[in-house]
């Protein structure tokens, strides 16, 4: 698709960039010591930007492949202290359908729009024993029918960030979040009003290249219909997803994953059936750039 060609290219002149920086000889020396002076100051600069290029497999529950979906999101930051940030977030999103006949249909969509504001450093493990960070967003859906179908706006979404590092290369972290949904027909009660997320993560670092996370997400959503109404609504989940990653420099991270919902609400199980061998499958890389 033509987005996802975007994005790629850009993904490669980040690391054209990156590889000028590194600085090289011959003739072109003058030239590649002038990029690598800029990306210095780049680096050195209040500004970053920063690159993620997902791609997951979606299966049925037959284990059958149904789609893959691409996500790509830049990252464009600006410390405005040494706890202050604000961020720009840009997402495209490609889901690729199979039918019976197996013929593929795919869709790219500009999908979403976050203004970040984060302030760090509300409590600090040298002194609290946790790390502890605060998030405001403003999420805007850019997509004159991702509007229509999802009947809203965006929304405004406030979330709590925790992280401790244990000395035996474990790392914890957590994020709650909290969104308001900006419905456009509030009439409409089956669209949710807000949702509850809360995320969180263990990873281990084997080397200073490879580790492994494990990570837990529970996301509920409330509707303004009755209480009969959403009890018959598959309004709860809860997923699991691993993933190995490995850093191959200080700019490009890659991960490969497995995920599954592990428990819906409403569906007459406590767990699902068949978790990991239906599991979702996908591949991440993550650019730094500066």
């Amino acid at each position: 698709m033509k987005t996802t060609r975007i994005a790629s290219a850009i993904l490669g002149l980040t690391m054209v960039g990156t590889a000028f920086a590194a600085g090289s000889t011959g003739s072109t020396s003058t030239s590649t010591a002038s990029t690598a002076n800029l990306y210095q100051k780049l680096k050195e600069s209040p500004a970053s930007f920063s690159i993620l290029s997902d791609y997951g497999l979606n299966k049925n529950k037959n284990n059958q492949v149904t789609s893959v979906d691409t996500l790509n999101i830049a990252y464009l930051g600006w410390k405005v202290t040494s706890k202050d940030k604000v961020r720009i977030e840009n997402r495209w999103s490609t889901s690729s359908i199979w039918n019976k006949d197996k013929k593929e249909k795919s869709d790219t969509t500009f999908s979403r729009q976050v203004l970040k504001y984060t302030r760090s450093g509300l409590l600090s493990q040298d002194k609290h024993g946790i790390n502890l960070s605060g998030n405001l967003e403003w999420r805007h859906l850019p997509d004159t029918a991702m509007k229509g179908s999802a009947n809203s706006n965006g929304g405004i979404r406030t979330s709590l960030s925790a992280s401790r590092s244990l000395k035996n290369g474990i790392s914890l972290s957590g994020t709650y979040y909290h969104m308001r949904n900006l419905v456009k027909n509030r009439a409409n009660k089956a669209t949710y009003t807000y949702y509850d997320y809360l995320v969180t993560t263990q990873s281990y670092g084997f080397t200073d290249k490879i580790s492994l996370s494990i990570t837990e997400e529970f996301f509920k959503n409330h509707k303004p219909g009755t209480k009969a109404d959403a009890a018959t609504q598959n309004t709860e989940d809860l997923s699991v997803t691993a993933e190995l990653g490995y850093q191959f420099n200080p700019i490009v991270y890659g991960g490969v994953y497995a995920g599954n919902s592990i428990m819906t609400a409403h569906d007459g199980r406590t767990f699902q059936k068949e978790i990991f061998p239906n599991a979702n499958w996908g591949v991440n890389f993550y650019i730094s750039a500066f």
